[in-house]
């Protein structure tokens, strides 16, 4: 079904999977997206309008929790802060940085390293909001 005839909810499911999917692509952006799937830039902002988000808004916030995700379980262990937000699609790791710690409440260095349920001194996940 072409996602043009498609209800407006049902229309954003493929488009947040085509997303999750492309998260690592730094080029990833509503032009791309609009594209992908034969619509406009008007329509496409539209459908995320209605759901009270932004095309770029919920790239980046689809983005910082996968950061948050490998700073939590050790994923991004062998990476540096810079190399893991070059891989999850931010070109700048101080822009990453400022962003991470406005989502979170604290940069992402310090969210690897607080303590956590499985190291001593902790029974919580502070910056996580579920």
């Amino acid at each position: 079904t072409p996602i043009s005839s498609m209800p407006g909810i049902d229309r954003l499911s493929p488009i947040l999977r085509f997303i999750d999917d492309a998260l690592e692509d730094p080029a990833l952006g509503p032009s791309t997206i609009a594209r992908q799937f034969g619509i406009s830039l008007r329509t496409l902002h539209a459908l995320f309008a209605g759901r009270g988000h932004t095309v770029a808004g919920a790239i980046r916030e689809r983005r910082l929790e996968q950061c948050r995700q490998a700073l939590q379980h050790g994923a991004g262990t062998g990476l540096g802060i810079s190399e893991l937000a070059l891989r999850w699609g931010f070109s700048d790791a101080a822009h990453f940085s400022k962003l991470f710690k406005g989502r979170y409440g604290m940069g992402p260095r310090a969210y690897r390293d607080r303590p956590t349920p499985s190291r001593p001194g902790a029974d919580t996940d502070p910056g996580h909001e579920g």
